[in-house]
């Protein structure tokens, strides 16, 4: 199996254009105007983030053009109507600003999934690389959720349990993408820059926007520019053992995990190819 692009559906190819275009816009006329670069963490921010920056850092001249931009892309490319999103899990304390937020968008039910899913990223609380085998960048930084599996250890990734409505909305973004594919684990990776390499943790089954077995194929980090790169992959650990498959059976029980066939999903979060 090699790598195999899937088309995003069409309310969240949508709302992705209309943010990347807004932004390349901005980043036009900002460099423009002072000859320098946005910050990079505004590559994952909503719409009208984007707008309530540009306000503060463009001349007049300059916000008028893109407001009306922006006002000419809610009509002809913003989504009319998005998936609705699940139920929201109870019954337990929020303990992070990620899943309070996840918690709102699921109660309201009917935000749009792809910047729902961006905001609530953007909040969450990272931890270091766990890639022993290479170095990454210094700005790296990662967050998994769902079952995990090195060498004899298994089990869960420890915000799986406190974050279930994280969980819940990633894993409806990643059903929305593929609705074939299913997952034991979701790790996302930020400014995550690696060398050519194998993931052998990963069960002898694909990974997602593209699909490949990341068991066996060799693949890197393509370089890229401008902004913060964040990327969502969604794949199934390597069970070993009699009872190496449990942690996939209380994570699908936990937060939904979808079932059916398997390969590595990878979504870029933070831009258009």
């Amino acid at each position: 199996m090699t790598a195999t692009a899937i088309p995003l559906p069409d309310e969240i190819y949508q709302d992705a254009l209309e943010a990347y275009l807004l932004l390349q816009l901005f980043q036009q006329l900002y460099s423009d105007e002072s000859g320098g670069n946005l910050p990079t963490v505004l590559g994952m921010m909503p719409r009208n983030d984007v707008l309530l920056m540009a306000q503060q850092a463009l001349s007049e001249e300059s916000r008028s053009i893109l407001l009306t931009y922006a006002d000419e892309l809610s009509l002809k490319v913003s989504a009319k109507e998005h998936t609705l999103l699940p139920e929201p899990m109870y019954g337990y304390d929020c303990v992070s600003a990620a899943e309070h937020l996840a918690r709102k968008f699921l109660k309201d039910g009917t935000a749009p999934l792809w910047s729902s899913a961006r905001q609530v990223i953007m909040h969450m609380c990272r931890e270091k690389p766990r890639h022993s085998g290479f170095s990454v960048a210094e700005a790296a930084s990662s967050f998994s959720i769902g079952a995990f599996c090195n060498g004899a250890d298994q089990g869960l990734c420890r915000a799986t349990m406190t974050h279930q409505n994280v969980a819940r909305l990633l894993n409806r973004l990643v059903y929305r993408v593929c609705n074939e594919h299913s997952w034991t684990t979701i790790t996302l990776l930020f400014n995550y820059e690696t060398p050519p390499h194998v993931d052998l943790q990963n069960e002898a089954e694909g990974t997602l926007d593209r699909r490949f077995d990341a068991y066996r194929l060799l693949h890197m980090t393509c370089p890229w520019q401008a902004f913060d790169r964040v990327t969502l992959v969604a794949f199934t650990v390597k069970c070993r053992g009699a009872t190496g498959c449990a942690p996939a059976r209380i994570v699908a029980a936990a937060v939904a995990v979808a079932q059916g066939p398997t390969a590595a999903v990878v979504i870029n979060l933070e831009e258009m190819d």
